[in-house]
């Protein structure tokens, strides 16, 4: 329990660091590189993003069957499961070799019209650089993996904590000193190489791991490979939904229009960030309440428990976004990239709900039932991309947004609620009671800021911050005093006794 707490503590180090730095980093990065490296750089990272898709699941897989073999104490077994697992992703390694190769070639031909020859070529190296990195994180991915099974979660974020620092401090140096795109690339690479490296230490020095090539169990085999097809189905749907639309955009637009929609989407990439820093670390504990114990009233109840957390955080974060985004975008990058307020706000307001919800991915995974999540989130994916193919031609980034609101609404929201209610048996009418609640408490922070922003306009970091802070009071002190319950009470007045009590000492 403590390794959750801290791990889920230091996720959201990580988060907040990285949003602060973000806001520091992007508009220097933007103003050193410029609009049209920075659209590259997006471009890079999304097609890189293909490419990991690759993993088919494999990792998360890993960590289900990893979970249970140490929950039946079965030393044999995880050894063959790393064996099997370092085999097939040496495999994946070379296929990505061949993908990775095929796209540098076929993408500018597709683009040619939108990006001139030398960002064409800058795209090719950016991209080539991205594409060695992913395809050494393969094999490597075993050992976070097994981290993450072990639940050692503070060693495991810790070190992802420090090598995103090291990260920033590298790349702000390089371009203070004039480097472009292809060195911060590079750097960033090497970082994720380091980490991956310092994971595969820690395994066999702490933990000792084993791998073990032969007597495969075929049975265990043929359902990993099922569990991890959904899974797969799954990350083609991620990446269909954060990364088809700039994708789109990047052919029928330009760079510009890939940069103004890779602005608004920054905020909704953190939203993620809030809600899977929580739900992340509690897939080992539901395999072992569901293969020890079959409870599912106490897996229901930990879905409850955590989806109010999170709504605790992520309907702060929409409230603020709802009421100060406009004005951040303005005082951050500038009014040329208005429109990313809005591609921010249509993406985020529906993706609340399966956000607050996203532990339940973690309950299907471990009753092996995600395939019934898979079969329906590949249809509205691919709904997704026909919607937003012509949206995005008339209406650029705004229509493609609509796209992918209108997908995840049908999807995320519609059909996945009604599937945890009558196939899983999670009490859905508790968590939307408990929703509404936390949206009522949102709304009067909103209309403050709004009603003071009619006479003193946000035209300074300073007003930002002020406005900032009147809409977090008002929301905290109508939640502290009409929603909270005992348990949350009791969770927030030990974190606070703990951080005052360690800054005595």
């Amino acid at each position: 329990m403590n390794q959750k707490k801290t791990g889920i503590l230091f996720s959201y180090l990580i988060m907040v660091f990285n949003i602060a730095a973000g806001l520091l980093y992007t508009p220097f990065m933007l103003q050193k590189i410029g609009d049209s490296q920075y659209g590259i750089y997006s471009l890079s990272v999304s097609l890189s993003s293909f490419i990991s898709l690759l993993d088919l699941g494999l990792g998360q897989t890993l960590v289900r069957y990893i979970s249970k073999a140490r929950a039946l104490d079965n030393k044999e077994e995880e050894a063959r499961l790393n064996g099997f697992f370092l085999m097939l992703y040496s495999i994946i390694a070379v296929v990505a070799i061949i993908m990775g190769a095929l796209i540098l070639w076929i993408y500018p031909v597709i683009s040619n019209k939108s990006m001139n020859g030398d960002e064409i070529l800058l795209f090719r190296v950016v991209f080539f650089i991205l594409l060695i990195n992913t395809v050494f994180s393969f094999p490597m991915c075993i050992f976070s993996s097994t981290i993450n099974a072990y639940e050692n979660f503070v060693f495991l974020k810790a070190v992802n904590l420090l090598m995103i620092i090291i990260r920033y401090i590298c790349c702000i140096l390089l371009l203070a000193f004039g480097y472009q795109l292809a060195a911060i690339t590079l750097v960033t690479a090497l970082a994720s190489v380091l980490t991956q490296i310092i994971y595969a230490i820690y395994c066999k020095a702490r933990l000792n791991i084993k791998f073990s090539f032969k007597n495969y169990n075929k049975e265990l085999i043929n359902e990993i490979f099922w569990f991890s097809f959904f899974i797969f189905l799954n990350l083609i749907i991620d990446f269909l939904y954060s990364n088809t639309d700039k994708l789109i955009l990047g052919a029928i637009h330009g760079t510009f229009a890939v940069t103004v929609y890779s602005f608004g989407i920054y905020f909704q990439n953190y939203f993620v960030e809030l809600s899977t820093a929580m739900s992340g670390v509690f897939l080992p504990n539901i395999v072992y309440l569901y293969e020890r114990k079959k409870d599912m009233k106490e897996i229901s109840g930990l879905f409850l428990r955590v989806g109010r957390l999170q709504m605790v955080i992520l309907v702060l974060a929409l409230g603020g976004y709802i009421a100060l985004g406009n004005e951040f975008i303005s005082l951050w990058v500038g009014d040329a990239y208005k429109d990313a307020y809005y591609i921010g706000l249509i993406i985020m307001v529906p993706a609340l709900i399966p956000l607050t919800q996203n532990i339940g991915i973690s309950v299907l995974r471990a009753m092996n039932l995600h395939k019934y999540r898979s079969y329906m989130y590949l249809v509205i994916a691919i709904l997704n991309v026909g919607i937003s193919i012509p949206l995005g031609n008339e209406f650029g980034g705004i229509g493609t947004a609509v796209g992918t609101c209108i997908a995840c609404i049908a999807g995320q929201i519609f059909f996945i609620n009604w599937f945890y209610s009558k196939k899983i048996g999670i009490d859905i009418k508790m968590y939307w009671h408990n929703l509404v609640k936390f949206v009522f408490i949102c709304v009067p922070g909103i209309i403050c800021v709004f009603f003071f922003k009619r006479f003193i306009p946000v035209d300074k970091w300073v007003l930002f911050v002020v406005y900032g802070v009147i809409f977090t009071l008002v929301y905290f002190i109508l939640y502290w005093f009409l929603i909270a319950n005992i348990y949350e009470k009791n969770l927030i007045n030990s974190l606070l006794c703990k951080f005052f009590r360690k800054k005595k000492l």
